[in-house]
């Protein structure tokens, strides 16, 4: 069950580049660069999130965040299969069927641990799929999550 002061903040960055802003983060601070925080949350909901949206594109693939190094153990990678999966999830729609994302959005928001309605976890959604597509498979830079 999340906690109300717990928070998840989602970041494109390298591995050191990772662990600096985690042990930022970590000492309390509010490490410079681009990151999604999303409060009332930890890495099981946005785990959750990861398989609701591929079912929602019907991908199959690893959606369980990875832990990004044994010293840190509040730092998370999101495997490939994760990242393309939120990645498509914006556009994706099957013949005949709605738009998944909005659905998506509302499943997640369904879930007693998620504190917020559909419209701002839809916005949170949007915002993790941005950053998913930010993500270059060629560079050193992976898609990161602090969850405190």
């Amino acid at each position: 069950m999340s906690q109300s002061n717990a928070f998840v903040e989602v970041f494109i960055a390298t591995h050191q580049e990772a662990l600096q802003r985690a042990k930022a983060l970590s000492g309390g601070g509010a490490p410079d660069g681009s990151a999604l925080r999303i409060p009332g949350i930890s890495d099981f909901e946005v785990e959750q999130l990861c398989s609701l949206a591929a079912q929602a594109v019907h991908t199959q693939g690893e959606q369980e965040l990875e832990m990004a190094d044994v010293a840190v153990e509040e730092l998370y990678a999101f495997p490939a299969s994760a990242v393309r999966v939120l990645e498509e999830l914006p556009g994706y729609q099957s013949d005949g069927e709605d738009p998944a994302l909005p659905s998506v959005a509302v499943q997640w928001a369904a879930d007693e641990d998620v504190p917020f309605a559909a419209g701002e976890a839809q916005q949170y959604l949007l915002a993790l799929s941005a950053l998913a597509a930010k993500t270059d498979s060629s560079s050193r830079n992976r898609l990161y999550l602090y969850s405190a």
